[in-house]
């Protein structure tokens, strides 16, 4: 997950609102037997290099599902073209960096995930749908302390254009794109096809969301504290943190250091409640980051074993600020906060129904707090960041009493 998005929106691209109608030819796609295609878009995943082009050989609804996701990722958020040829680019830097990544394991680092796949033979046709069965086996390369596997998988291709294509990832790569179980049947895997694209188009239309709210909601810092309430009322709770644990935010979790490093190091952190408003106030070692997101989480017991839990982030950039609540696919919606900064304190207040979700604030909760600043050491478009946390969320959170 990418955590910071600047504030200046580019508008000169074209805002994807929905699935664009082909207007760019691509390259040719070869001509391969529906058993061949799942065999040839590992091969060209298995080469990690965007010139393999594995998304050249998937339909074009999936190429828009993963491309949509990428798309989300980026920093900034930003209008960009919808092309055919763009999808494809978007498609293809997705799967090629994300390999892996989910379990912890870097491409440009050395460690990815290889996938093997033995002969597939087709189980069930209906028009251009087709329903293979391979077996398919995982390594880790290079050889890690982590288990591969190996198991029989479904595979779905589509003849589209006249080639055939594949149309599911499910089953086959080590992506995190929220993929469920693989469908048993092909009316199954039609329907999930449908409600796959349905989503595209969700994401699509959040994306667009984004880009307007990035342009509107952020509002300058206040030049004055906002006030945290007076003469006593509601509940204080906070966490003082004299060591420095700010760490680079990669498969290395790196301690870093100096000045830079501490504008981004909380020292202290405390929250105030009353009359339905949150204000939380935080110190840091150093002078506080132009571009900087704090994340505050809120816990609360919720029977036996259950919790109740709600997360927002501060958001700063050039000067302006803004809430985001951000869902599990990565969309984000933003709105206006009260927020300050004065050398090296922060101080923000919101609404208490804006960001406490499922957690009664009304009654005892626990929280945290963990922030994000871009590694200034990171290449152009690079995205790894360095990370603090008080108190580490290993620890249950501050205790607080409204």
């Amino acid at each position: 997950m990418r955590h910071l998005s600047a504030f200046l929106v580019i508008v000169a691209c074209a805002v994807p609102s929905g699935l664009a109608a082909p207007a760019q030819a691509e390259e040719p796609v070869p001509a391969l037997a529906p058993e061949t295609v799942p065999a040839a878009v590992t091969a060209a995943v298995n080469a990690l290099a965007l010139d393999a082009r594995p998304c050249e050989l998937m339909t074009r609804d999936l190429r828009e599902h993963v491309a949509v996701v990428e798309l989300l990722s980026h920093d900034p958020v930003v209008a960009e073209p919808w092309e055919p040829t763009d999808v494809t680019r978007l498609c293809n830097a997705y799967v090629v960096a994300g390999v892996g990544f989910g379990v912890g394991i870097f491409p440009d680092r050395g460690g990815w995930v290889a996938t093997e796949i033995g002969p597939a033979r087709v189980v069930e046709t209906s028009g251009d749908m087709v329903r293979l069965r391979s077996r398919v086996v995982q390594r880790f390369t290079p050889a890690r302390d982590v288990l591969g596997s190996e198991r029989v998988v479904d595979l779905f291709v589509v003849r589209e254009e006249g080639v055939w294509r594949l149309a599911s990832l499910a089953g086959l790569l080590q992506l995190d794109l929220s993929n469920g179980s693989v469908p048993g049947t092909l009316a199954a895997f039609a329907r999930e096809r449908r409600a796959q694209t349905a989503e595209t188009r969700r994401r699509l239309r959040a994306h667009a969301r984004m880009v307007r709210e990035l342009a509107s909601v952020p509002r300058p810092l206040s030049r004055t504290s906002p006030s945290c309430g007076a003469g006593g009322r509601g509940g204080v709770s906070g966490r003082a943190d004299s060591s420095s644990n700010v760490r680079r935010f990669d498969e290395h979790s790196e301690r870093v250091r100096g000045p830079r490093a501490a504008r981004a190091d909380m020292v202290a952190v405390r929250l105030r409640t009353w009359g339905g408003r949150m204000c939380w106030t935080v110190r840091f070692r150093g002078d506080v980051a132009d571009r900087i997101d704090v994340r505050f989480i809120l816990t609360q017991p919720s029977g036996r074993d259950d919790l109740r839990a709600a997360s927002w982030s501060l958001r700063l950039d050039g000067g302006r600020a803004a809430g985001v609540l951000e869902d599990h696919d990565g969309v984000q919606r933003m709105f206006a906060v009260r927020a300050s900064v004065r050398g090296r304190v922060l101080r923000v207040v919101v609404p208490a129904r804006r960001v406490r979700g499922q957690v009664r604030t009304g009654e005892r909760f626990r929280w945290s707090a963990i922030d994000y600043m871009p590694d200034p050491d990171r290449p152009p478009g690079g995205t790894v960041e360095w990370v603090d946390e008080l108190p580490q969320l290993v620890e249950r959170g501050i205790l607080h009493r409204p």
